[in-house]
């Protein structure tokens, strides 16, 4: 559940106008190739509806960056802002996902900016996608998705 919802997120990013490459490892590997989405799987809650019916939420936090041009940072800022309204357009036309969830919510993260050995200038978009249904199933395609994820702090707990 966790990889196709993953897989479908970075499908959508990618056909943004503008961006590269989308890529779930650190941003500092995707080398001079921007700008780029940074993908990264962030966790879980779990909400009981009811005895028999709960609501998964699963967490992405998606960093898009832009190369950093020191003597005009205004300039990089305004042109990695301006890929923005395309990505959340994207996001609302297919805020199912092809019927992988039941929606999505994007809320504006924190500003990012690097001057190491490659500069870029970002900012994060926290992607929250949830999914309602039986508590058992949803339990078991969390937990098969497991070994997927493996080192990946999780937070949550499934009853």
């Amino acid at each position: 559940m966790i990889q196709e919802i993953e897989g479908a997120l970075a499908q959508i990013l990618a056909g943004v106008t503008g961006i590269k490459r989308v890529v779930n490892y650190p941003v500092n590997e995707v080398g001079r190739d921007l700008p780029a989405v940074f993908l990264v799987y962030d966790g879980f809650d779990q909400r009981l509806l009811n005895n028999e019916i709960g609501r998964i939420t699963l967490k992405w936090k998606a960093t898009v960056v832009w190369p950093l041009d020191t003597k005009t940072v205004q300039r990089s800022w305004d042109q990695m802002k301006s890929l923005v309204p395309s990505i959340l357009a994207a996001l609302r036309n297919k805020a199912d996902l092809g019927g992988l969830c039941h929606g999505l919510a994007v809320e504006a993260g924190e500003p990012v900016i690097s001057t190491g050995d490659i500069q870029y200038i970002g900012h994060t978009l926290n992607i929250s996608v949830w999914k309602v249904g039986a508590i058992n199933v949803l339990a078991t395609k969390l937990s098969q998705a497991e070994p997927l994820i493996a080192g990946v702090h999780t937070t949550g707990t499934l009853e």
